[in-house]
């Protein structure tokens, strides 16, 4: 992905891709970036709906969950029946809560 990126660096769906690839390798702030680029490029509201909750994802295990909980509700927005990713918010919301008693 890294090489289609340098021929083609604006490729939304590429650069969502190369932010998967990180995450697998638990590179989660360089995957951060690339899923956030490809939030911003992507035309396709669907496709953008599907990025949304990689990042959210990302920033989870990053122990940002108030960047984690806008990605869910961003993704949420635009595809309003995904439950994977309004799971992900729930437990995302109690982390912020628990965050908040101790």
């Amino acid at each position: 992905y890294k090489s289609a990126l340098e021929l083609d660096s604006v490729n939304a769906i590429g650069l969502n891709n190369y932010g998967v690839a990180l995450y697998k390798l638990k590179d989660y702030k360089n995957a951060i970036g690339s899923f956030t680029l490809a939030c911003i490029r992507l035309k396709d509201l669907t496709q953008r709906g599907r990025a949304f909750p990689n990042l959210g994802n990302a920033y989870y295990h990053q122990k940002d969950f108030q960047n984690a909980m806008t990605a869910y509700k961003s993704a949420l927005k635009l595809i309003p029946n995904d439950q994977n990713t309004r799971y992900n918010l729930i437990l995302t919301l109690k982390k912020i809560k628990k965050e908040r008693f101790v």
